[in-house]
């Protein structure tokens, strides 16, 4: 007997988030359900109050100031837990059923916007689930998965009880968001599906994933490869792209040069087929130097270890364009010109040469004339670390005589002579 829930058929969609899916694990989706079955709230006066603003026929079917357990159903509708509490706390109705229409003035979830809400994937309702979920096998079901009954519900499959029942989630119209069990009987009108993003452990494996790139050895680099065969969808949203969605899987393959140079990357697919190509620093979407969707030129500026990854688009709707392509990849380093050991010039910075230094000496005569202030030019040497000797210019002033010395002082002897001449003019007559 299949479950039966009168009075909607699940199969329109109104809100649809801008962003496509992207690599999910299953532990993830089944605490997503839990989260929304086991999320606490209560509803005020405006948040139950009739007639709503949008509509004149809406009913209120929750009591102001008491708890819940598990968010409303609301017929079309796909919120985070946040925004939900949000929309309550700008006063929006609590819930709608089906027969109320879509109404911009409600808030929860119906049953497809609660497992799209599961997976993190856009809004699909039961009849558009095929996009971006593939048909199973009912024994090849796990934690995860779902049901879904084209046209009129879906159910979140989160595991078995020991006495054989299927474990689920859902969103109906009489309860909201709840979890439970029932018989396997109960679900045989359903059809078992997987979302396309599921990821089995959390971390991509094998050869082509983040674990285990594809070595490139030598230039030119020729390969065939395939996406729909990895299991690595842990790269969505490159840092050079961020609006793009590359959530489908992806191969990644790992090289290293010994010198800067000029690295040309192109890929070829076949049509219905969009495999994206990523330079990358480190193997995570925060490191990307430079995308296109075939063919860059990207000039590698230092020696070092770059990844390439040819990963899968996604379009709006979450439609994964995985597939065969071709890769061709080729490096040329830049000549090197090592520096001429012989020029061993070097120039020392205007900073280190200071301005000619003028000094003042007052010389006193003892015949009576006045006190004469002469205004000379000292030599000035500079030693740079290097040993390298500078001479500023030398200007002796108005007398027109240059004096070249390397030390930039008058001999000793010089001093001494004029101390003897000033001491014999000081001699009382």
């Amino acid at each position: 007997m299949m479950r039966l829930l009168a009075g909607f058929a699940l199969s329109i969609v109104v809100a649809t988030a801008p962003l496509a899916g992207h690599a999910i694990t299953r532990d993830r989706i089944v605490a997503n359900g839990a989260a929304y079955g086991s999320h606490t709230w209560t509803p005020s006066e405006e948040n139950v109050a009739m007639p709503a603003p949008c509509s004149d026929t809406w009913e209120a079917r929750h009591v102001a100031g008491r708890e819940y357990t598990g968010l409303p159903y609301d017929w079309g509708g796909y919120v985070t837990l946040e925004q939900f509490d949000a929309d309550l706390a700008a006063g929006l109705r609590a819930g709608s059923y089906p027969s109320e229409g879509v109404l911009d003035c409600t808030t929860g979830v119906d049953c497809s916007g609660f497992v799209s809400e599961a997976w993190e994937a856009t809004h699909h309702g039961t009849s558009t689930m095929a996009e971006i979920a593939a048909t199973i096998e009912l024994a090849d079901m796990l934690p995860g998965d779902a049901f879904n009954h084209s046209g009129y519900h879906v159910i979140l499959y989160t595991g078995k009880v020991t006495n054989g029942n299927y474990k689920f989630c859902e969103s109906v119209p009489s309860v909201g968001v709840h979890c439970g069990n029932d018989a396997p009987s109960e679900f045989t009108d359903y059809t078992p599906i997987r979302y396309n993003f599921t990821d089995p452990d959390g971390i991509g494996t094998g050869e082509g994933s983040i674990d285990d790139p594809i070595e490139i050895t030598s230039f030119p680099f020729e390969h065939d490869g395939d996406t729909s065969d990895s299991d690595s969808m842990l790269l969505d949203r490159y840092s050079c792209a961020v609006l793009t969605s590359e959530a489908g899987p992806e191969v990644v393959y790992r090289f290293t040069v010994a010198a800067p140079g000029t690295l040309d990357v192109s890929t070829d697919d076949e049509a219905g087929i969009d495999i994206d190509i990523h330079l990358l620093t480190q193997p995570d979407e925060d490191s990307c130097l430079i995308r296109h969707n075939t063919q860059f030129t990207y000039e590698i500026p230092a020696p070092g270890t770059y990844y390439i990854v040819a990963d899968t688009y996604v379009d709006a709707h979450g439609v994964s364009y995985e597939g065969p392509y071709h890769l061709t990849v080729d490096f040329e380093a830049h000549p090197y010109t090592p520096p001429d050991a012989s020029d061993t010039t070097e120039t020392v910075p205007d900073e280190a040469i200071p301005d000619i230094i003028e000094t003042s000496t007052d010389i006193v005569e003892n015949d009576g004339t006045e006190n004469v202030t002469e205004t000379t030019t000292t030599d000035v040497t500079i030693t740079s670390d290097t040993g390298v000797t500078e001479d500023t210019h030398k200007d002796s002033g108005s007398s027109g005589c240059n004096a070249n010395t390397s030390t930039g002082s008058a001999p000793l002897f010089l001093f001494l002579a004029l101390f003897v001449i000033l001491c014999v003019r000081r001699r009382p007559a």
